[in-house]
Formats: structure tokens, sequence, C-alpha cells
């Protein structure tokens, strides 16, 4: 009898034991996504500055 109980007890709970896991695993996806996004725009945010420290060591070297 015990048994039976536990069982259908377990057979209740693990839908709601593995929903956990699947929103935690989707958070994390999504915050490796967005890290993702944020690495690709640093980049392009970098190779901006650099062309424009180009440029202005290009005027200034021109002033000279």
């Amino acid at each position: 009898m015990i048994k039976k109980a536990l069982a259908a007890a377990l057979v209740l709970v693990m839908p709601f034991a593995t929903g956990g896991q699947d929103k935690e695993k989707k958070t994390y996806e999504l915050v490796y996504q967005d890290v993702q996004l944020l690495k690709q725009q640093y980049l392009r945010l970098e190779k901006k500055v650099d062309a424009a420290a180009d440029g202005i060591k290009l005027v200034q070297d021109q002033v000279r």
C-alpha cells in the first residue's frame, strides 16, 4: 500500500521536478545568447574605436 502511494506521488511530482530543470536550462540558454550578443557588439565597437583612434592619429600627424 505504501509503495503504491509512493509510486503515485512520484508520478505526480516528476513532471514538476523536470519542469524546473527546463526553466533553468532555458534561462541559462537565454543568458548565454545575451552574452554572445554582447560579445559581438563589443567587438564591433572595438573596431570602431580603433578606426577612430587611427583617424585621430592621422589628423594629428597632418597638423604637425
